[in-house]
């Protein structure tokens, strides 16, 4: 399985939703509060999904690319609304699933921290804003896959009202 890098737009979306749904990175221990400990939070997050990633791609390609100095920037659509919207969760999903395809094929992603975070994040997703979503006849989430995987800030999220009742 090739495994690609992920961009650090993807990794705010996903570090973004996890910030609206309160999900910590360890379950244990609720989400932190004020602005400097959720920034401190998230950039931890988001380093730890950068630098699996980068272990899955330095793996397939036999290389050894420097750490991540990954800061997030969170993603205001998402970190404005206080509330995931469900068109947006479907988003956050789709780039979710692609997070997953680049990581998983790394020998120690079962046990690792990110596929916890992200298997998580997956979890609330279902239960929360899209558990209402329509589904496709075989089970899929309607809309799913005219979503963008590799999501930028450039894509946005315009239009992806229209994208996921199609």
């Amino acid at each position: 399985m090739v495994a690609t890098l992920v961009s650090d737009d993807t990794i705010d979306l996903l570090v973004s939703a996890l910030m609206i749904l309160g999900l910590s990175p360890d379950p244990a221990k609720p989400m932190p509060t004020g602005a400097q400990c959720v920034t401190h939070v998230a950039d931890g997050i988001g380093r730890e999904l950068s630098d699996a990633n980068l272990d899955a791609v330095s793996l397939a390609e036999g290389t050894n690319p420097p750490r991540s100095t990954y800061r997030w920037q969170p993603i205001m659509e998402v970190a404005l609304s206080y509330l995931l919207q469900p068109t947006a969760a479907l988003q956050v999903e789709a780039a979710r699933r692609h997070y997953v395809r680049n990581c998983a094929s790394h020998p120690g992603w079962e046990q690792s921290q990110a596929r916890q975070i992200v298997a998580r994040l997956g979890e609330s997703l279902r239960k929360g804003p899209l558990q209402r979503w329509p589904r496709e006849s075989h089970g899929d989430l309607r809309g799913i896959r005219k979503c963008e995987p590799a999501w930028t800030r450039e894509i946005g999220f315009a239009g992806l009202e229209a994208k996921a009742d199609a």
